[in-house]
């Protein structure tokens, strides 16, 4: 009786844990290696001037990585805040050192599509 419930209890630890760590990926587009690109919608922290996100973009052999970006609204840049490389059976492999430096969200990128994302209206006066 006592392994049943010692069963039991490992069960629920192992689907209570996981449905913990799910997250709402929503696909963006694809970036200018063919990679597949998703942010993580409960991840979105966003204000009017600035707003962390976390980036997924993943190959077609299922290697991924993980960026945690913060984009600045009126200065229309992005910096790196943390990068974690991740293996087909998601594992991470390595994290990249970041250099926390702003770069332009330049027209046509993936980051675009995340600004975009972020701020729609800003995207809708762009294309007026």
């Amino acid at each position: 009786m006592k392994l049943l419930i010692a069963l039991m209890a490992f069960f629920c630890l192992i689907t209570y844990s996981n449905t913990a760590q799910a997250t709402d990926w929503y696909y963006v587009s694809p970036d200018d290696k063919g990679n597949q690109l998703f942010i993580d919608n409960d991840s979105v922290q966003k204000s009017d001037k600035t707003a962390t996100v976390m980036i997924k973009a993943q190959d077609s052999e299922g290697y991924h990585f993980i960026a945690t970006e913060e984009f600045n609204h009126k200065k229309k840049t992005v910096k790196d805040q943390k990068v974690v490389l991740y293996n087909p059976q998601g594992y991470a492999e390595r994290e990249d050192k970041v250099d926390g430096k702003d770069r332009p969200v330049v027209a046509g990128s993936p980051s675009e599509a995340v600004y975009n994302f972020l701020w729609p209206q800003q995207a809708k006066q762009g294309k007026k």
